[in-house]
């Protein structure tokens, strides 16, 4: 056997593959980390609100129960601002309409520091639109960036600000406050804004060009996002899956506590380290699930999988009493806030993967306002449940219902897969 001249070195264009591989994760990672920051300091300013509710209500003489029609209000406004995010992209770049959220968010927190009732109500619209464009922009910054096959898991990244800026508004709000009043905690949060605002200017260079700009079509009317999901039969059954997981998730993330401390007799300590491990649990399953989305399984069986996993999680907690082993309580809760809060990346990767080329912002805007239609009205029904029957039990039975209705859909949605892709199980 001849041996290998030394000169007769593996040629350059062998490594070709592995090099374009490490520069489209490079050019992947940095926009991937600016739209993290952008909804971590967005869920960041609009989760403060909520932690500083009572002491703002004992400050100002107003009920802190308010906190519940005001972040209705504040979905409702971004459910319609999220429809104009395509207008915005066009004229302005997806970078820059990230920022302008950015600076929304800033102006409803001095707002809100003003102190002044009428002032906090206008917040909500500043707050609305601080959520209302991200999904959109940020959808069309990253679907030209990961293949279909990664999608979910850049995507479920992304959207780990939910569960960190909750996580931040938390820890870091209530000890803000104590050192510096509520105002003072306000006015740190609004700079936060500003300085993610600064932080990714050097973005729209690459994703505001006048070139990209011009690519994204003009839509007209506020229905056309919605008319444009329910016009696609994949998009329909994604749109129909968002609004039930997320109207099961905002009555979980929001009634859990007041259930812990009403139903179990946990104090507000104890119930918030409870929901501290829910919050923990969505971290991780965004993070597992849209990591296994595409890889191992279907995102469609993935979601199935997620959506059964939550009913069972919510019968249990259900069926707890007062004697439940506060360990076995917090497991709970980890598992189903890894469901409850991780499907989200997932169902937005795939509305990017679905859309009609050029559609990606629309798509998310149509498929987001009706989301926050579950976001809004199933929370108020779970608490009307509560306050006629006195009892949790129907308002967890109706969660679970709804669940079920969510895998009706996804049920559609695995066939279809699988007539598209056979191969994938």
């Amino acid at each position: 056997m001849q041996r290998r001249n030394s000169a007769e070195k593996v040629p350059i264009h062998a490594f070709e593959p592995n090099r374009q591989a490490a520069a489209s994760l490079a050019a992947l990672i940095g926009p991937t980390l600016a739209m993290l920051a952008v909804l971590t300091a967005a869920a960041f300013s609009v989760y403060s609100t909520a932690v500083l509710a009572p002491e703002v209500g004992a400050s100002l003489d107003a009920d802190p129960k308010l906190i519940g029609p005001y972040t209705a209000v504040i979905y409702l406004v971004a459910a319609v601002t999220g429809a104009f995010t395509g207008r915005l992209i066009r004229g302005l770049g997806a970078i820059r309409t990230c920022q302008i959220t950015l600076l929304a968010a800033a102006a409803g927190l001095l707002l809100g520091a003003s102190g002044w009732l009428f002032l906090i109500a206008i917040s909500t619209a500043f707050f609305g639109f601080a959520y209302g464009p991200f999904n959109p922009a940020s959808a069309h910054v990253l679907s030209g960036l990961a293949t279909p096959r990664w999608r979910p898991l850049v995507f479920s990244i992304k959207q780990l600000g939910v569960p960190l800026g909750g996580a931040l508004a938390g820890s870091l709000t209530p000890l803000m406050a104590l050192s510096y009043g509520w105002q003072g905690a306000v006015l740190t949060i609004a700079a936060v804004n500003l300085m993610v605002a600064i932080a990714i200017e050097p973005l729209r260079a690459r994703f505001d060009t006048l070139e990209l700009r011009r690519a994204v079509p003009l839509t007209r009317g506020v229905l056309a996002p919605i008319r444009l999901v329910l016009g696609n039969h994949r998009l329909r059954w994604y749109t129909w899956v968002a609004f039930t997981y997320a109207g099961s998730q905002l009555c979980l993330a929001s009634m859990l506590v007041v259930y812990l401390h009403e139903a179990l007799a946990l104090d507000i300590a104890a119930a918030g380290l409870v929901l501290a491990s829910m919050q923990i649990g969505g971290v991780f399953g965004r993070i597992v699930w849209g990591a296994i989305a595409g890889q191992l399984l279907s995102p469609g069986i993935m979601l199935m999988a997620v959506g059964v996993v939550n009913a069972l999680c919510i019968a249990v907690l259900s069926g707890y009493g007062p004697e439940v082993d506060y360990g076995l309580l917090c497991l709970t809760s980890f598992v189903l806030g890894s469901v409850a809060l991780g499907w989200n990346g997932i169902v937005l990767s795939e509305v990017v993967t679905h859309a009609p080329a050029g559609r990606q912002a629309d798509a998310t805007a149509g498929v987001q306002m009706v989301m926050f239609g579950g976001v809004v009205s199933f929370p108020v029904l779970f608490y009307q449940l509560v306050q006629t029957t006195r009892d949790y039990t129907l308002a967890f039975a109706m969660l679970i219902v709804v669940m079920g209705l969510g895998l009706l859909g996804l049920s559609r949605l695995v066939l279809l897969e699988r007539a598209a892709r056979p191969e994938v199980c």
